[in-house]
């Protein structure tokens, strides 16, 4: 049977990742699913546009002991925020309106604003074809659905200026992201410029534009301490040979 994975795939060697060094995820995330932490991962990673990992532990559905599948749907709640934001983009884009029109003047047609835009469903390869339509500067397979520069404008931090010293985290938010912007103070590894978020069942991902990396992790468990996210960064960058 063959698997939808989103992108084509690489040799990791290929595109400067060691294939040696990206076996240590396997045994991590396994082990959090055996420790009964979380029921299921499912991990992507992909480089210079082509999918480099791919892997699923655990059971979507623990009862019935269903395995997760590479084509599980989860519900990546605030993982929404980008795609509404780039949709919203799109209509600016068009000449809709300006960011600095007031919100009130569209109350009609932006209600979902309201929600969070929390509601959308996706798999982990879907959502890796939306991140790399990001890191592709608004461009997929041939289809451009946004401008270069909108793209710019939107993984640019908006906020991080604002804040007090005590309240800096290496990171700021740009419109639905949120964007590295130093860091030494995320205390994690990473580039400067690397954008991302997550959702409320424990789903992230980030897009780093000077790597031109991805990672997507997707699971499906509310209001757990979330370690593995951090782990599953590392692990994927130490990765890097190149």
């Amino acid at each position: 049977m063959t698997i939808y994975e989103g992108l084509p795939r690489a040799i990791p060697e290929d595109v400067g990742i060691s294939t040696s060094r990206l076996e240590r995820i396997a045994p991590v995330m396994q082990g959090y699913v055996d420790n009964g932490k979380i029921p299921c991962a499912l991990t992507m990673i992909a480089r210079e546009g082509k999918l480099v990992h791919f892997e699923k532990f655990g059971m979507q559905d623990v009862a019935a002991a269903k395995p997760v599948e590479y084509d599980t749907i989860f519900r990546i709640y605030s993982m929404t925020k980008p795609i509404t934001s780039t949709a919203v983009m799109m209509l600016y884009e068009e000449g809709h309106f300006q960011l600095t029109t007031p919100v009130a003047e569209f109350v009609p047609a932006f209600n979902f604003f309201h929600s969070g835009g929390g509601g959308l469903q996706s798999t982990a390869p879907d959502y890796l074809r939306f991140c790399q339509m990001v890191l592709n500067g608004g461009e997929l397979d041939g289809v451009r659905l946004l401008g270069r520069k909108t793209v710019e404008l939107i993984t640019m931090d908006h906020i991080s200026n604002r804040w007090q010293p005590n309240q800096r985290t290496g990171s700021g938010f740009g419109l639905g992201f949120a964007v590295v912007t130093d860091v030494a103070e995320t205390h994690t590894l990473g580039s400067v410029g690397t954008c991302g978020w997550g959702g409320m069942a424990s789903t992230t991902f980030w897009i780093d534009p000077v790597e031109a990396l991805i990672g997507v992790f997707m699971t499906q468990l509310v209001g757990a301490d979330s370690p593995f996210h951090a782990q599953f960064r590392t692990l994927t960058y130490q990765a890097l040979t190149e």
